[in-house]
């Protein structure tokens, strides 16, 4: 990825543009070369690094994004709390301090959830807290191919589960259905 950033910048004749997307991609190259010389020992914790990096990055941004939403519902004087939910406070307007597109963010929310749900030193509460906060997160997001993903995730744990969890979950979702048709 770097390589490419760096010859397109070469041979393109809009330098200083291609300058500054050469030099978004400088962390990648230096994440590479770390890698690539880094002891064996190091190799094998990268994943637990990795994943309680990427959660407690996922878990600090929503925190931030949900406080300057915040801000901004105060500042705009509305009547109704549900007016949170609306286009001026979602989507783009939500995700828009961190200057990304919503469809990257949700990935990483989805990557999240995925770290928390198969993290083995995370206690049941935390997990909960963690995936509740996260789906209020991708509910605030509103990127539809991130909630298609989110679906096509909260599929892949139900078989995941016993039984008892099995009913649990579809009356959550039933209810969850019935609350939102309603």
């Amino acid at each position: 990825f770097f390589l490419w950033a760096l010859i397109g910048m070469l041979i393109s004749p809009y330098t200083w543009e291609g300058f500054h997307i050469f030099r978004k991609t400088i962390p990648f190259l230096a994440f590479s070369l770390a890698y690539i010389f880094a002891e064996d020992s190091l190799k094998e914790k990268i994943s637990s690094y990795a994943s309680t990096g990427i959660i407690i990055g996922i878990t600090g941004s929503l925190l931030y994004l949900f406080i300057v939403m915040g801000i901004h519902f105060r500042q705009a004087n509305e009547t109704s709390i549900l007016s949170v939910f609306s286009h001026r406070f979602t989507y783009f307007n939500f995700i828009n301090p961190l200057k990304t597109h919503p469809t990257y963010f949700s990935v990483w929310i989805l990557l999240s959830n995925y770290f928390v749900f198969n993290s083995k030193r995370i206690n049941g509460y935390l997990k909960a807290i963690l995936l509740g906060f996260f789906f209020i997160g991708m509910v605030f997001v509103l990127s539809r191919i991130g909630l298609l993903l989110y679906a096509l995730q909260l599929l892949g744990v139900f078989f995941y589960l016993s039984k008892k969890w099995k009913k649990i979950y579809l009356g959550s979702l039933a209810l969850f259905l019935f609350l939102g048709i309603y």
